[in-house]
């Protein structure tokens, strides 16, 4: 039971609190004497994400007022059809109606209802889903834990292989393939040709093969005509990556196993251990494709420049086989490495130039976009040394 006027919750939230604050608490019939909730939908949140909140208050046993109220923290996450999303107006009309039936929007909350996370590596797991509900045809509500990630800014390179050992037990793992298999819009290898076909081809190849996005002054400090020129190729033989990334084996994946999604705390015996968050893109896809998002993240936001990634790609490649082999599946680590490869180049290499941050550009964007551009030439190198 819940007094609704006086929380500070959005309406959408309120009817399931009353079950969401009995499942964090691990009690039953708590009334909220208290609950606020806060926006912490990141900028640039993918269309899916209608919605994201922390949700914190007290509770109380229902009928024992000399009880103290005892805190709760949940975290509500609001996925969507693509339909819904405020900038649908500019995707062409014909193009809407494929995009709502192939991004996969409803995969997360599948992967929780059907326990990925019991079938994850050691030192792995997902937060805990207090409750899923179906608000209509177009949204799910996923109410979770709420995980202390300790705000933590650095990575070590003992950091980056011990998440990329977890990423490779995931893919390894047969009990996570048979979940895989659960899971009715797993995401599969359409979805490396429907973002060529969609906002590759449509917006970033036009983009780079143009001359505006270059001469813009965010953009023209750091861009020599060598890295002008490789993207241009690499924008030119985009889907025959592309290819080369269906043809090569498949594995369960996260999907965006950025560092971001990949909270780490310690474990009970001591050890790192993750909790893996942002489950929209889980499926199958090619050998490696996680390492693309776990060494591209922390660059793209900022965090860290571009430069390293050469230390630290084979320190990643070396450690994902392990988890596989530990998992139980042999790896091949070239496929592990031409898959790491491929998937940067598409995914990250296109993305390259932030073309949503370009129009009014914030503080300090220089210098992403120059941590940027040193990753790109990260990618060109290892493609050509891989002879991709």
């Amino acid at each position: 039971m819940i007094d609704a006027p006086e929380l500070p919750v959005p309406s959408l939230l309120r009817q399931d609190l009353p079950a969401v604050v009995d499942a964090a608490l691990g009690r039953h019939g708590m009334v909220v004497t208290g609950a606020r909730a806060e926006s912490i939908i990141p900028p640039g949140a993918n269309m899916t994400t209608g919605g994201l909140w922390r949700i914190q208050g007290t509770a109380q046993e229902a009928g024992d007022k000399a009880e103290e109220p005892v805190p709760f923290s949940a975290i509500a996450k609001l996925t969507q059809s693509p339909l819904l999303w405020p900038g649908i107006q500019a995707v062409p009309p014909e193009f809407r109606e494929q995009l709502a039936e192939r991004y996969p929007w409803r995969t997360e909350a599948q992967a929780y209802a059907d326990g990925v996370s019991t079938a994850l590596p050691l030192n792995a797991r997902m937060p805990g889903a207090f409750r899923i509900t179906e608000v209509d045809a177009q949204r799910i509500l996923i109410w979770m834990e709420d995980v202390d990630d300790g705000g933590a800014q650095e990575w070590s390179d003992e950091h980056f292989a011990d998440a990329a050992f977890v990423l490779g037990g995931l893919a390894g793992s047969p009990d996570v393939d048979a979940c895989v298999t659960a899971v009715p819009d797993a995401t599969t290898s359409r979805r490396l040709e429907f973002f060529l076909e969609g906002v590759g081809t449509q917006l970033l190849i036009p983009a780079i093969m143009g001359d505006d996005v270059w001469r813009h002054p965010v953009v023209a400090g750091a861009a020599d005509p060598a890295v002008i020129s490789g993207l241009r190729s690499l924008a030119g033989r985009a889907r025959d990556l592309v290819n080369v990334l269906v043809a090569l084996p498949q594995y369960p994946m996260h999907g965006d196993a950025s560092p971001q999604n990949l909270l780490a705390g310690a474990s009970a015996g001591g050890d790192r251990a993750f909790v893996l968050i942002d489950w929209g893109n889980f499926g199958r896809g090619p050998a490696g494709f996680d390492l693309a998002q776990l060494l591209a993240g922390r660059v793209n936001d900022g965090y860290m420049p571009g430069s390293g990634l050469a230390r630290l790609a084979p320190l990643c490649v070396d450690a994902y086989c392990t988890g596989m082999a530990e998992a139980g599946t042999e790896p091949d680590e070239s496929a592990v490495a031409r898959g790491h490869a491929a998937a940067m180049a598409v995914f990250t290499g296109l993305q390259a130039l932030p073309l949503d941050q370009l129009e009014s550009p914030r503080p300090g964007l220089e210098d992403v976009v120059a941590g940027r551009l040193d990753m790109l030439r990260f990618i060109l190198g290892r493609l050509d040394t891989l002879g991709m």
